[in-house]
């Protein structure tokens, strides 16, 4: 241990260690960091678990730490907004904050400070495009937003009829819508390196990603079904919300089934792991009244 003639600036990198990981907050380990050189430096070098998520409401983009609830502000922000964009985020990914702009989607890290941008979610490569699936994307709204590698963006997004999946690489122009898809995904995940979409059938699929010898973009090549669930003989079935969500190495469903007709109604909450030997899904949680 250090002596009492020691300065702050020499703990040990053990002590530090035991101070960080009761620093749960991201802003507090950025505090400890910012002390001096060799705190920075033992936080660089110390594996630590993830830091709690910042709560952030859309409303102003406002951005509170957790589990005290200190409210933070970042560069770039003024009254509540980003500059040069008039309304809040449309949707986060990890620390990325997604931002729609007249001519584009804009992806901000508000810790780092880097951006990326994206083409508009109504701007998709026109080729082979059915009148249909024309009319349906011109009026896109983004539902999610995944960035899976510097070279490959996903997207989820609520068309004019239907939810559709396309894909791109940073600074490119336009999207690749994926065809022959599902019209009803309501979630997607990218687990072990593979695109996972499931549907309001709850069918699990698998997207298989090609790039273009050409241009370099990224397009959906191929799509296999993992899970056939097929249909429901319930008569709520629209009545839930179905997430897919990866947790200690596993790809998991979560269906919040809801006993009313709107979907911030009490209802229940189910677990299933993918059986992809036999094609369906086990049940092994379920919260009541939530």
């Amino acid at each position: 241990m250090a002596s009492a003639q020691d300065p702050w600036s020499n703990i040990p990198l053990d002590l530090a260690g035991l101070v960080l990981k009761r620093l749960p907050a991201h802003v507090d380990r950025v505090r400890f960091a910012a002390v001096c050189p060799q705190w920075r430096s033992a936080a660089r070098q110390l594996k630590l678990p993830p830091p709690r998520p910042l709560l952030a409401l859309k409303a102003g983009d406002i951005f509170y730490s957790m589990p005290r609830g200190e409210p933070l502000n970042f560069a770039g922000y003024k009254n509540g907004h980003l500059d040069g964009c008039r309304k809040g985020f449309y949707t986060a990914c990890g620390n990325w904050l997604v931002y729609r702009r007249i001519d584009d989607l804009l992806l901000l890290d508000p810790f780092s400070g880097a951006t990326m941008t994206l083409p508009p979610p109504d701007s998709f490569h026109d080729t082979d495009m059915s009148e249909k699936l024309f009319m349906d994307v011109r009026y896109s709204q983004v539902i999610k937003l995944m960035v899976c590698s510097p070279n490959l963006i996903d997207i989820l997004f609520q068309g004019k009829e239907s939810n559709r999946i396309a894909v791109c690489r940073p600074g490119c122009s336009m999207w690749s819508v994926a065809r022959d898809l599902s019209l009803w995904i309501t979630d997607m995940a990218f687990y072990q390196g593979k695109l996972y979409v499931v549907d309001y059938h709850e069918d699990l699929l698998a997207l298989v990603i090609s790039v273009d010898d050409n241009t370099g973009d990224p397009w959906v090549a191929r799509i296999g079904r993992v899970i056939n669930v097929g249909h429901f003989d319930d008569q709520r079935t629209l009545l839930r919300m179905l997430y897919l969500v990866e947790s200690c190495g596993s790809l998991l469903l979560v269906r919040r089934r809801n006993f009313h007709t709107h979907v911030y109604a009490d209802g229940q909450i189910h677990t299933f792991a993918g059986q992809y030997l036999s094609g369906s899904w086990n049940q092994f949680g379920k919260v009541l009244g939530v």
